[in-house]
């Protein structure tokens, strides 16, 4: 009943309760990382991401190979400007599932943001293989090309994100 009251909340978006909730499922059930988790990301919604960090560093303790654990543990060390523990977290979310798109997508927009652009370029084009046209992903990639100075690959790397219409 607690797992589905605390997913309820969030889906309300009630998350000062959410963290009421969490906090009981941290005392009553401390080997388990749902609460642990769920502390975290309320804490990440409420803007608390100071707050959210050690209940998901504990969530990511508990659950090693839990990519979505240390994938949200990069977002937030991210949002506080921990950019290297980030960087860590993402590259600990890709040992676990070396597919995610999601997480190179993230992953290269880090590498960006610390003025690493040859990787970042690297990891742009690997989100492209595991999803199909992924858009935004392909959105910030040409971005990246024209900023790395190769305009030609970043219009190529847009064109299939381009919708037309026939006006005829």
């Amino acid at each position: 009943p607690q797992l589905d009251l605390l997913g309820r909340l969030f889906s309300e978006r009630s998350y000062s309760e959410a963290i009421l909730l969490a906090k009981s499922m941290t005392q009553d059930f401390p080997q388990y990382d749902y609460g642990w988790k769920g502390l975290g990301a309320a804490y990440f919604k409420m803007g608390q991401s100071a707050d959210a960090i050690a209940p998901m560093q504990k969530a990511a303790e508990l659950s090693p190979n839990d990519v979505e654990v240390h994938t949200n543990l990069a977002i937030v060390l991210g949002t506080l400007g921990n950019l290297t523990q980030a960087e860590a977290s993402y590259k600990r979310s890709l040992l676990i599932q070396p597919d995610f798109a999601d997480v190179h997508f993230h992953l290269s927009i880090l590498l960006h943001q610390i003025g690493r652009l040859a990787e970042a370029i690297d990891i742009y084009v690997l989100p492209l293989h595991y999803k199909a046209l992924f858009p935004d992903s392909l959105n910030n990639f040409s971005a990246l090309l024209i900023e790395y100075s190769d305009s030609t690959a970043a219009f190529c790397c847009l064109f299939p994100t381009l919708q037309f219409s026939d006006s005829s």
